[in-house]
């Protein structure tokens, strides 16, 4: 499946090899700088059936600056590039190029004022999701473990409120956290699922901030081995596409 890290990177290095033999190398190098995430967007039951994806290539939002006027164009040649690449899996296509602004993410970290560290923050905010889903999924009682949760909760709350980011979590005790997930999920992976979404953006900000970049799932060109895991924080071109695809 070409939503797949496997074969979407092969389509991608495909495509960048197209480019550079047919000398296009202002397209070449976009492909190489950019992140790319890839969406099911479309689907086409006829003959067997089809899936349809929508390629983002988020990119730095200088070189964006410099292609804006061209940027529709420039996805259109694009999308025949790939078109070309993926010619062999008969059932999925590729239909739209996004090209996509990449926003950073900085943390002031000294703002933390030596109460705490980048690693034991993201150390404590884990262990509040973990204790949160263990608690709730037939793990420890919440008496025995109560009182340290919410000596971190504490300490979690003073540190994010210093470097201006929201705390996601509203149940400073576990037995608030247990009043919600009696009263509204009734399966483990329901409470899990809640939890994980709760949490799972703010841990992923906070561990990438060290070099700054798009929070999303992606496949960096410039380095085929590391796959890096986000929360899309899609912004508007993105949420364009997807909300013309709904509607």
């Amino acid at each position: 499946m070409i939503d797949s890290q496997e074969e979407l990177r092969a389509i991608v290095y495909t495509v960048t090899e197209i480019l550079k033999a047919e000398k296009l190398e202002e397209l070449t190098e976009l492909i190489k700088n950019s992140i790319v995430t890839i969406d099911l967007t479309g689907y086409d039951g006829w003959n067997g059936g089809t899936n349809f994806y929508t390629l983002y290539l988020t990119v730095d939002i200088g070189a964006f600056v410099k292609i804006r006027d061209r940027v529709q164009s420039i996805e259109s040649e694009l999308l025949e590039k790939f078109s070309i690449a993926n010619r062999h899996n008969e059932h999925e296509g590729i239909s739209k190029i996004v090209i996509v602004p990449k926003a950073k993410i900085n943390i002031d970290w000294s703002r933390l004022g030596g109460t705490s560290t980048k690693e034991h923050l993201i150390q404590d905010v884990n262990f509040l999701k973990n204790t949160m889903i263990s608690v709730a999924t037939g793990g420890p009682r919440i008496q025995d473990i109560n009182d340290e949760y919410k000596k971190k909760f504490i300490l979690t709350d003073k540190a994010l409120q210093k470097l201006n980011f929201k705390n996601p979590n509203p149940y400073k005790d576990l037995w608030e956290w247990y009043g919600k997930w009696t009263s509204a999920f009734v399966k483990y992976n329901e409470r899990r699922s809640y939890i994980n979404e709760m949490y799972d953006s703010l841990i992923q900000m906070l561990e990438e901030t060290e070099k700054p970049e798009l929070i999303s799932v992606t496949i960096d060109l410039t380095d085929w081995e590391r796959i890096e895991r986000s929360i899309n924080e899609i912004r508007l071109r993105q949420n364009e596409a997807k909300s013309s695809f709904k509607s």
